[in-house]
């Protein structure tokens, strides 16, 4: 049992708490499960909240409740991790090119690429032969098209705060607004 797995259960009723809990910082992570576990009166390990999460039929309400009080701070602990995993690919790509190894990166993806086109293109135009395990050949094609997403995610730019920003409006509860006109304002 890790934090990872108590993040999921929390995510069900408290979507920003438990994406914290799920994610890779410690220092926000480590907030959240002091948080959680001061709120379930019990020490601050994966398996004793978990254990208190499970006893507690009110569990998930109260997990919305702590949600919604502590929210500056939980969104502070969210931007630490949204910033530090920038951070992390920024500083991957700026070693790469601070040694010299952009060139080289360049001339790998192009070579690359044309490896993975050439494959594709050769399979689509003249097929498989009877000797050659179809299965292993789509395997292959499976495997050069997630290099290829990787390529792109590296010279592009990719996260999974897209991802992680789409569950979170999905299990958001909206604002309840007014709709209606203020008194003497036109059409």
């Amino acid at each position: 049992m890790d934090w990872k797995d108590v993040g999921k259960t929390i995510s069900k009723a408290a979507p920003i708490l438990g994406t914290i809990l799920g994610g890779p910082i410690g220092a926000a992570a480590g907030g959240a499960a002091s948080l959680i576990a001061s709120l379930f009166g019990c020490e601050d390990d994966p398996a004793a909240v978990m254990q208190a999460i499970q006893s507690d039929p009110q569990a998930m309400i109260r997990l919305k409740e702590l949600e919604v009080q502590h929210r500056a701070d939980i969104l502070k602990w969210k931007t630490a991790q949204i910033e530090a995993e920038v951070a992390d690919r920024v500083s991957a790509r700026q070693a790469s090119i601070d040694g010299g190894d952009r060139t080289r990166l360049y001339w790998l993806t192009i070579f690359l690429v044309a490896v993975i086109f050439a494959f594709h293109y050769a399979v689509f135009f003249w097929g498989v032969g009877d000797n050659i395990d179809s299965g292993m050949v789509d395997r292959l094609l499976g495997s050069m098209g997630t290099l290829l997403g990787i390529i792109i995610a590296f010279w592009f730019g990719a996260s999974r705060s897209s991802q992680n920003s789409e569950a979170l409006l999905y299990h958001s509860t909206p604002l309840q607004q007014s709709l209606t006109r203020p008194e003497g304002r036109k059409q």
